[in-house]
């Protein structure tokens, strides 16, 4: 089963989500990438939503707060597992 497989059979409940850490990376004219800075770890893709979440559905950019949730690695992704009131935005 590939991680995306995974990640499909995985379905947050009441007001969680599952969201999938967004990771800025620049690249130099020679081609080294640098990774993304710690702030643009704030920001994530909504892939699943549970029943009882009200102003957030799948497939939305969010910001959330620093600290919450519960990071999951699957495969080679990490993603997060948080609650719907640690979205302070949707873009």
């Amino acid at each position: 089963m590939s991680s995306k497989e995974k990640m499909q059979s995985i379905k947050p409940i009441q007001d969680y989500l599952l969201v999938q850490i967004a990771r800025k990376e620049e690249q130099t004219t020679s081609g080294i990438v640098i990774p993304g800075k710690k702030a643009d770890e704030l920001r994530g893709d909504v892939l699943e939503v549970g029943g009882k979440v009200k102003h957030v559905k799948k497939g939305d950019k969010i910001i959330y707060r620093r600290y919450c949730g519960d990071k999951v690695k699957l495969g080679s992704k990490t993603i997060l597992l948080i609650q719907e009131k640690d979205i302070l935005a949707i873009e």
